[in-house]
């Protein structure tokens, strides 16, 4: 017994010189990345470590460096506003973003939404060029068109284009790490602006085939006036819904391709007022009269886009939206001709369904602090196949109340700022 007593504390003594102290711990044979030796493994082996829940992080993983350090971990949390302790993301994993991701957090954020809100304006392209009303050389009524080679006082084109201001929101959804749902729109209100050109019976206008009760004091209301007025206003409602699917390409760079529904309305009004005998004391309200054009473009129908998106530091990014749709475009267009006293020489409305489409994109750059996005930009958009106020215009007076051109192009751009908040 003593012998066997004896030869058991000898093995035992072999097998304890033989194992590494008990005070380091055994790296996992399944870890592709190991602590470095220097740092001690839990005890339930990978996962947690100890102070994980007080944002405590190993200083250093990895095969020890030529140095005797390792790679440093990405920061857990480390960005204003993020909550610690995220788990170490997987290489290359997508990040919540429209506009980028958000490497100060170090965590893809997937199952998460976010809601926007901001301030957007849009200008429309100039009217295409066109004479409108000459400086007639006679200086009294002589009750007829304009003399060729009269100086041309105001162009189509001349017509002031103003800066809307309006809002915008979105709200969307990440179903998962790639997909992002949005629910988008804008409403740009009409703010209209006006021209005015006086010269006591010297502007004459290009109209003629005059209905009748528009004679004016000389027989030809648009010849010899004192006064012509132009007006014009617009506004744009959009709303759409967008899925995006964000495919990261390299160090957080995320090509973008987008497919949705949209609907979007234009609608514009331009006015011609003149005034044949505006200089009296007592103006006779038969001898002004208002021309007015009115068209309204509703599109309705799918896109396709692409883009990118990264973040070029851990706080400011940079990203690029582009759209192409193809709409079915319900027209309306309404033609009107009244006297100053009310009289109306015609009041009629057309309307026709045609395939438009709309080419938009979009430049932002972002100033990203936790959960809180600025976003700001400029925004361009080009619709084709639509009928424009300035098109409707006919000097022909005997045909313009059923006149529809539905051949314009629109461009509309501006800028735009918005606050993204994510949850």
């Amino acid at each position: 017994m003593a012998k066997r007593w004896i030869g058991g504390m000898l093995f035992g003594a072999w097998i304890a010189c033989s194992t590494p102290s008990g005070a380091l711990a055994q790296v996992a044979p399944t870890d592709p990345v190991p602590l470095a030796r220097s740092e001690v493994m839990p005890a339930g082996g990978l996962g947690p470590w100890p102070g994980a829940e007080a944002g405590v992080v190993p200083a250093q993983y990895g095969m020890p460096g030529p140095m005797g350090g390792g790679m440093p971990l990405p920061p857990m949390g480390g960005g204003p506003g993020c909550m610690p302790p995220f788990a170490p993301p997987a290489h290359n994993a997508p990040f919540l973003s429209i506009g980028g991701s958000d490497p100060s957090c170090a965590a893809p954020l997937c199952n998460q939404f976010f809601v926007s809100f901001g301030w957007r304006m849009m200008q429309r392209g100039g009217f295409n060029e066109r004479p409108f009303i000459v400086l007639d050389p006679a200086s009294f009524d002589r009750g007829g068109p304009p003399i060729p080679g009269s100086p041309s006082l105001f162009d189509l084109n001349d017509v002031p284009m103003p800066f809307n201001h309006g809002f915008q929101a979105a709200i969307g959804f990440f179903d998962d790490c790639n997909l992002l749902w949005t629910f988008e729109g804008f409403y740009v209100p009409n703010r209209g602006t006006a021209r005015v050109v006086e010269n006591t019976s010297r502007l004459t206008s290009f109209f003629y085939n005059a209905p009748l009760g528009f004679e004016g004091s000389d027989g030809f209301l648009w010849g010899n006036a004192d006064v012509m007025a132009m007006t014009y206003r617009n506004n744009l409602a959009n709303a759409e819904v967008n899925v995006r699917y964000m495919k990261d390409y390299k160090d957080g760079f995320n090509f973008v391709f987008l497919a949705g529904l949209r609907y979007f309305d234009i609608y514009e009004r331009f006015d011609y007022l003149t005034g044949d005998e505006q200089v009296r004391f007592n103006p006779d309200p038969e001898t002004i009269a208002n021309l007015s054009w009115r068209t309204q473009n509703r599109l309705a129908g799918g896109q396709l886009g692409f883009g990118f998106n990264t973040m070029l530091t851990s706080w400011f990014g940079v990203s690029w939206d582009s759209k192409v749709g193809v709409f079915a475009n319900t027209i309306t267009a309404k033609n009107t001709l009244t006297r100053g006293d009310g009289f109306q020489a015609f009041d009629e409305s057309i309307q026709f369904v045609k395939t438009t489409s709309l080419y938009d994109t979009s430049l932002y750059f972002t100033i990203q602090n936790g959960m809180f996005r600025l976003k700001g930009g400029y925004n361009m958009m080009w619709i084709v196949g639509t009928s424009k106020a300035d098109n409707q215009v006919d000097f022909d007076l005997a045909t313009q109340p059923t006149r529809l051109d539905s051949l314009g192009t629109m461009f509309f751009h501006g800028p735009s700022v918005m606050l993204e908040i994510i949850f």
